[in-house]
């Protein structure tokens, strides 16, 4: 029975690097376009919050149910998008997780005090 030798998916490869530095220097190429995707998605969920909020304050006009249902239909959307991103990010930072999730965290932390003080503003 003839065995098959396991083939580098091409995506992995880098021209010009040989081996195992090539899948290194891509995987590091992936990690900074994620992580650019990471911050952009992280906007996209700060300004979706904001219009969530607003969909909220909306609650005595006549289109309060359907602002508040396409906001919370957005918001929903963004969440999913940015745990994607997020995903895509830990598998990309094997060797520093803890350290990559630290700083996830921060922005998170940053993100939920701006709302707060946002919502004490109101």
């Amino acid at each position: 029975m003839a065995t098959m030798e396991h083939e580098r998916p091409k995506c992995f490869e880098t021209p010009g690097v040989e081996g195992d530095r090539g899948a290194g220097v891509r995987r590091l190429q992936l990690a900074e376009e994620t992580q650019a995707n990471l911050d952009y998605e992280i906007e996209m969920l700060r300004k979706t919050m904001r219009t969530f909020m607003r969909s909220v304050r909306s609650r005595k006009t006549e289109a309060y149910p359907e602002k508040l249902s396409k906001s919370l239909d957005l918001l929903g959307l963004t969440c999913s998008r940015l745990a994607s991103v997020m995903r895509v990010n830990i598998a990309l930072h094997l060797n520093d997780q803890n350290q990559w999730v630290h700083g996830f965290n921060a922005q998170m932390q940053a993100l939920l005090a701006e709302w707060e003080n946002g919502d004490e503003q109101k």
